[in-house]
């Protein structure tokens, strides 16, 4: 397949935090385009189709972060809705809610509404899961990438603090020896 150049602006930080980690920032970008809709002079992709390709990168995706430890999941998409709010007074008003769908190291994807978080859906990957709020391909990068490298920061001050503390183990074992001869 021939290959193209092609211009991203992604933000600096985000690269230099991919190149740390060591993450291909082209392959991952060409995976996670092939998710988005492609119109094609004979046809526009259903959702099946674009669903199955979320779902590809969405494979490669689970194996990152569980190879990175994440914690828990990766946010993937979001969408702000306006719900109607009853007081006790019988006032009616509008409260902006935001549902957040996550990918987890579990390989479901989950629906949460933010405000009080709350689990509203769970979906095996392989479930027909709704796709229109899923990120486009830079903001799924960026997420990937700042989620990852704030990990390896996590897991740096972990080895740093373990290694005091067997230096301190050796010498405190060193200390016992010395003592005894």
């Amino acid at each position: 397949m021939e290959k193209k150049n092609l211009m991203l602006r992604i933000d600096k930080d985000v690269i230099d935090k991919a190149k740390a980690l060591g993450i291909n920032i082209s392959a991952l970008t060409e995976n996670v385009l092939k998710t988005e809709i492609v119109i094609d002079e004979n046809r526009i992709v259903p959702t099946d189709e674009l669903r199955n390709e979320y779902r590809e990168v969405f494979k490669h995706i689970i194996v990152l972060i569980n190879k990175w430890n994440v914690p828990y999941h990766l946010k993937i998409g979001e969408e702000i809705v306006w719900d109607e709010l009853v007081e006790s007074t019988g006032k009616v008003g509008v409260q902006e809610l935001t549902h957040s769908y996550y990918l987890t190291a579990a390989g479901t994807i989950e629906h949460y509404v933010e405000e009080f978080d709350h689990l509203v859906s769970r979906w095996k990957l392989e479930a027909d899961w709704p796709i229109t709020t899923i990120f486009k391909a830079e903001q799924i990068i960026a997420a990937l990438v700042n989620t990852i490298y704030e990990e390896a920061k996590r897991n740096q001050e972990r080895l740093q603090e373990l290694q005091i503390l067997r230096n301190f183990l050796e010498k405190l074992s060193n200390r016992k020896n010395d003592e005894g001869k």
